[in-house]
């Protein structure tokens, strides 16, 4: 059995996390499950196509100078994309390219 040990200090994304408002027409998901190095997304209601629908993610070990890490995700098209995260009291919240942020709570 393997496992995977989480030091003090360090965020572990995996498990549940819902958006904190809904998706609407978003191509942002819903929900997602982080797992061991993989995720998986979930559609809202209304939703068409997902930018993340489920591949590989890793997270920076170290913040930047602003307390933000970096999240590296593949997309939909395959690509790898780096976003800006930084985590509150149980939510995660994603700088997206536009300046826009989305939130989401953890749900497990």
């Amino acid at each position: 059995m393997e496992m995977t040990v989480i030091m003090p200090g360090e965020i572990d994304l995996r498990g549940r996390w819902k958006r904190s408002e809904p998706a609407a027409d978003d191509p942002i998901p819903e929900a997602i499950e982080f797992r061991e190095g993989t995720y998986l997304a979930e559609k809202g209601s209304g939703q068409r196509f997902l930018h993340w629908d489920a591949g590989t993610y890793a997270l920076s070990a170290e913040p930047d100078d602003r307390g933000r890490r970096y999240l590296t995700m593949s997309t939909a098209t395959d690509s790898l994309e780096t976003y800006p995260v930084s985590f509150t009291d149980g939510s995660l919240e994603v700088e997206m390219p536009d300046g826009r942020r989305v939130k989401f709570d953890r749900a497990d």
